[in-house]
């Protein structure tokens, strides 16, 4: 952990909290995001809920109960399908999002994921090579992004293992 934050899993009845920080992050930067807010903001609190459930988790950066970033992923089958990465500007640069992608990585493992992929806006350079560094490759897979169809998002994806025993 970096200084007095901690990276803990989204709790049951934070579902409201959890679709506010959301809606901050794609304000603060929409060509992030695969959905539009206008789509966003349609879930309810109901659905955000969902994310404190089986088979889901969304981790966030919590330092002195402020939100400080946030991710999560859906088990499907034995693959980690990872979305919703982003750190508040302020936060940027202290580890946060390699932090939350070893939590996703042995919250999966506990659950069997061999792998682990996510979709990235190609122009996100900063995010491709943090995602690069951690042995992330690109998998040729694309998609325009719903929020802007000039941009595409890359999927990146890698095997994960347990930690090797020593």
């Amino acid at each position: 952990m970096k200084g007095s934050a901690g990276i803990r899993p989204v709790r049951p009845g934070e579902g409201a909290r959890l679709r506010e920080f959301r809606l901050r992050a794609l304000k603060d930067a929409p060509h992030a995001f695969y959905w539009p807010i206008e789509v966003e903001e349609s879930v309810s609190v109901a659905e955000w809920e969902l994310w404190a459930g089986a088979g889901r988790v969304m981790y966030v950066v919590e330092e002195e109960s402020a939100w400080l970033g946030m991710a999560g992923c859906i088990l499907r089958g034995d693959v980690l399908d990872a979305t919703g990465m982003w750190v508040v500007a302020s936060a940027r640069g202290r580890g946060f999002g390699e932090e939350l992608i070893s939590a996703i990585i042995a919250w999966g493992l506990e659950r069997g994921a061999s792998s682990m992929r996510f979709a990235v806006t190609e122009t996100n350079s900063v995010a491709i090579t943090l995602y690069t560094r951690l042995g992330f490759q690109p998998t040729g897979e694309r998609r325009a992004l719903a929020s802007d169809p000039s941009l595409t998002g890359i999927f990146m994806a890698k095997p994960i293992f347990p930690p090797r025993s020593t």
